[in-house]
């Protein structure tokens, strides 16, 4: 094994005093005023690391690695993992009448509003229904919220969802806002491709759905239409009435 650089001093003169000539491979003369001698400096073209020092740098990182995952656990559990099952009997208190509270406040004013307010006729109602929940959760786990808050939120959540809904059986261009059509996509054993790619709806939804309903093919198939909650409906025969309930679906050009 050799080093990257050797030296080795010969005892001959220089004919220029304060000078110092390396001989490499090719390489010019350095200039070096320190010394009176003939330094000679050999590059080896080879650098070769040994296998000791390889092992025991692997070895230290190895152990930094163990060092830095028991640190990194120690802080989770101190400060992260520390209330992860129990905290204190007040928090659990607070938790229990904050429930309770928030829960029978927003019965009463779903009670009050009307069986209106819970039903999925358009998307307006599906938000509406995720925001009580959410705002329910919210008033029972989240210690910055306090009960007044919460029952706020919750009310008027449903005062908007009340006054949409009046406004929208009245004025004709806010339902319209409100709520969309609901769409055919398919008529008398053909499937409507360009409804369907307006929708974002496949076959293979229809298929599924008309598999939950008991239809086994849809080949007797009169219409299936795509509600505006999303839900699909198959009419299987159609039937000729004063008041068709399709009056109102959308037709796919």
């Amino acid at each position: 094994m050799y080093p990257l650089f050797s030296e080795s001093y010969s005892p001959v003169p220089q004919t220029r005093p304060n000078h110092r000539i390396a001989v490499t491979r090719g390489l010019p003369a350095i200039p070096d005023r320190g010394r009176d001698q003939l330094c000679v400096t050999t590059i080896h073209p080879t650098f070769q690391v040994q296998p000791g020092l390889l092992f025991r740098g692997r070895v230290n990182l190895f152990f930094k690695l163990i060092f830095a995952t028991i640190v990194t656990a120690i802080y989770l559990k101190k400060n992260l993992m520390e209330n992860i099952w129990f905290d204190n009997w007040e928090s659990l208190i607070r938790t229990i009448c904050l429930t309770t509270t928030g829960y029978i406040a927003m019965v009463l004013l779903l009670r009050v509003s009307g069986k209106r307010t819970l039903s999925k006729m358009n998307a307006f109602d599906f938000i509406v229904t995720i925001a009580l929940g959410s705002s329910l959760a919210s008033i029972a786990l989240n210690k910055n919220i306090p009960l007044a808050d919460g029952v706020t939120a919750i009310f008027l959540f449903i005062v908007f969802q009340f006054l949409l809904t009046f406004l929208a059986v009245r004025v004709k261009a806010i339902k319209t806002i409100v709520t969309s059509s609901p769409s055919l996509i398919f008529y008398k054993g053909n499937f409507l491709h360009r409804a369907m790619k307006r929708e974002r709806i496949t076959v293979e939804e229809i298929y599924s759905a008309a598999r939950e309903k008991g239809i086994p093919t849809l080949a007797e198939t009169d219409m299936i239409i795509l509600e505006t909650t999303g839900e699909i409906t198959i009419i299987e025969k159609i039937t000729a009435r004063d008041k068709a309930t399709f009056e109102d679906v959308e037709v796919g050009r």
